[in-house]
């Protein structure tokens, strides 16, 4: 059977458990005495499918990206800048569509050599400014291009992340006709 290793094998044997009947039949507190809870729950829910467990599917997405390639290598420091600006407003207009707040942005570079450099910063507030995240993120290029000797620049882009669904205060027009 899959998951049964050599030691669980051994554990079972000592249980007088050689086949899959055998195993369907043990109830699952015994299996946990011998085998451990992790894999004493793995072999009960494979001998008996009509065990259900409830799953979480809730899905909550960790963080939103854009790095674009250069068209070739870079340096040039407002070229740089002016992407980052751009690349800015396509990540803020993606969580704006998701109703989504952030905390931490990201600077990430992609070098010729395929050295990679990130810089991050967490912001005191979450927020889903536009102004905002453009100010963070040329703050964050700049820092880097002042602290570290830089190569042609392949790739850039920014992460936002630390993300949560934005609940906030409601705009004061929605209370007027």
């Amino acid at each position: 059977m899959p998951g049964i290793g050599p030691k669980t094998k051994d554990k079972l044997n000592e249980m007088k458990i050689t086949n899959i009947e055998q195993l369907v039949n043990t109830d699952l507190d015994s299996l946990i005495k011998i085998c451990g809870k992790k894999i004493a729950y793995k072999l009960h829910n494979l001998c008996n499918p009509d065990f259900c467990e409830s799953v979480d599917t809730k899905y909550t997405q960790k963080q939103i990206m854009k790095i674009i390639t250069l068209k070739k290598d870079q340096v040039n420091n407002i070229y740089l800048i002016n992407i980052i600006k751009k690349i800015s407003l396509i990540v803020n207009s993606i969580a704006l569509e998701r109703n989504l707040i952030y905390r931490n942005i990201s600077i990430i570079m992609i070098l010729e050599n395929l050295f990679n450099i990130t810089k991050s910063r967490n912001m005191k507030v979450y927020s889903n400014d536009q102004d905002q995240l453009i100010l963070q993120s040329t703050h964050l290029l700049k820092e880097i291009l002042k602290n570290t000797k830089i190569e042609n620049i392949r790739r850039i882009g920014i992460r936002i992340s630390d993300l949560k669904q934005n609940t906030g205060q409601s705009a004061i027009n929605q209370y007027f006709e």
